[in-house]
């Protein structure tokens, strides 16, 4: 049985229960992604960072499939290029969302 069973080496986080200083650790855009959860979970009202989102498909995409919302990859078609190319940050993703949830009734 032991050829068959992969041994790597795998490092968890459980990102909800992380701390505000744990998650500045982050660099990257999963950064903002762990500021979400942490806020979303630990708070009423997320008052998202002001970090710019460096790569906005792929963030969208992620925080799609995370959340199960839609709305968040639809969002990217919304966006101009120039933005997408780094000019956004969680703020305006949230502002976006709320504008297309009004505008649809949803």
């Amino acid at each position: 049985m032991k050829n068959y069973i992969s041994d790597y080496k795998v490092n968890l986080f459980d990102i909800p229960r992380l701390t505000p200083e744990e998650v500045k650790l982050f660099k990257s855009d999963f950064r903002i992604v762990a500021d979400y959860f942490v806020n979303s979970c630990n708070k009423d009202d997320y008052e998202p960072d002001s970090m710019i989102i460096t790569h906005v498909d792929e963030f969208l995409k992620l925080m799609k499939v995370l959340t199960g919302d839609i709305r968040y990859e639809e969002l990217c078609s919304s966006f101009t290029e120039f933005e997408r190319q780094g000019g956004i940050s969680m703020c305006k993703v949230l502002d976006a969302r709320e504008r297309k949830g009004l505008e649809k009734g949803d």
